[in-house]
Formats: C-alpha cells, sequence, structure tokens
C-alpha cells in the first residue's frame, strides 16, 4: 500500500484531498465540536493541513501529535507555530501542552494504511495512534482514499476502531 500511495502524483493526491476536505468540512458544520486532532500529512497522505486552518479560523482548537521522547502526545497547532521533526522525520509542534479534553468535544482525524468498512486500521505497526485513541471518547475519522478502505481486515485487541471513514467519495459512519 505505501508503493501504491507513494506513486500517486501530485495532481491525484491533490484533488482527492481536496474533494476529502470537503465532506469533512461538512460534516463538522453537521456537528458540534471544538476540538479538532489532525495529523502533518507524510508520503501523498491526504492532506488535511488546509482543514486545520481552516478549522481554526471557525474557532475551533487544533492539536497535530507532537513527540515528547517516550510517546506522542496531542499538543495545540498554529500554521505560525515552531516545529520540530519526530523520530521518523514528521514535522511536529515544538510545544508539549496536552490539550484540555475534559468533557470537550473532539474529532480525531487519523491516517492509515488500510481500513475496514468496520471501522478497521491498519498503521505502520508502532501502535501510536492506538496509544492515543485509547482514552478518548470523540468521533474518530479514519481519512484514507476510497481504494484503502476493504471490507474486512484482521484486528488486535488493542486496536481502536474508527466510527467514520473519510474518503474522496464521502463520509462513511461504521
Amino acid at each position: 500500500m505505501i508503493k501504491i500511495r507513494d506513486a500517486m502524483s501530485w495532481q491525484v493526491v491533490n484533488d482527492a484531498s481536496r474533494r476529502i476536505r470537503r465532506a469533512i468540512k461538512a460534516w463538522i458544520s453537521q456537528h458540534t465540536i471544538s476540538h479538532i486532532m489532525g495529523y502533518y500529512p507524510t508520503r501523498n497522505e491526504p492532506n488535511v493541513m488546509p482543514l486545520l486552518r481552516w478549522g481554526l479560523q471557525q474557532g475551533h482548537a487544533v492539536y497535530l501529535p507532537a513527540w515528547d521522547g517516550q510517546a506522542y502526545v496531542m499538543s495545540p497547532w498554529h500554521p505560525h507555530h515552531a516545529m520540530d521533526q519526530d523520530p521518523y522525520g514528521i514535522p511536529t509542534p515544538m510545544v508539549l501542552s496536552p490539550p484540555p479534553l475534559t468533557h470537550q468535544p473532539c474529532l480525531w482525524l487519523v491516517p492509515g494504511l488500510l481500513f475496514s468498512s468496520l471501522g478497521h486500521r491498519w498503521g505502520y505497526g508502532k501502535g501510536h495512534y492506538d496509544r492515543l485513541l485509547s482514552q478518548e471518547n470523540g468521533p474518530k475519522m479514519g481519512v484514507a482514499y476510497h481504494w484503502q478502505v476493504y471490507p474486512n481486515l484482521p484486528q488486535h485487541s488493542h486496536d481502536i476502531p474508527m466510527t467514520h471513514l473519510a474518503t474522496e467519495t464521502g463520509i462513511i459512519t461504521v
């Protein structure tokens, strides 16, 4: 899957990402969300950064994963904040301050290699997102291209399922 995604042209990634962002914006506008937990796209993952900037303009608090030296924590993000790199070379916020998530309506945007129509996710095998999501109750939206969604995938007991999937063809509630 990584090779297929890496081989996508900039134009295809840009077009599909635009349609994915449009679907997520429409979904957000129909739900009460105060926090958006995003990700910094790498290796042709769908680009959600314009959506995160839009979220800030709409008054949402926006967060990205940041590496604290041992694990990922969600940290506030703003386009004018300084960024660092995690051990994988992914840009992350330099400020490590966990969000005040007590009872806040929070949407998680989660990248992955594959998703099932049942909400199962295959990531990169390190369990980082499963650990981040294990204590969270808000909607968990897998963000992918339509060809990354399969009818079913094997899962492990520690895997945290998605509640929604966002692709360029729309939002799927699982």
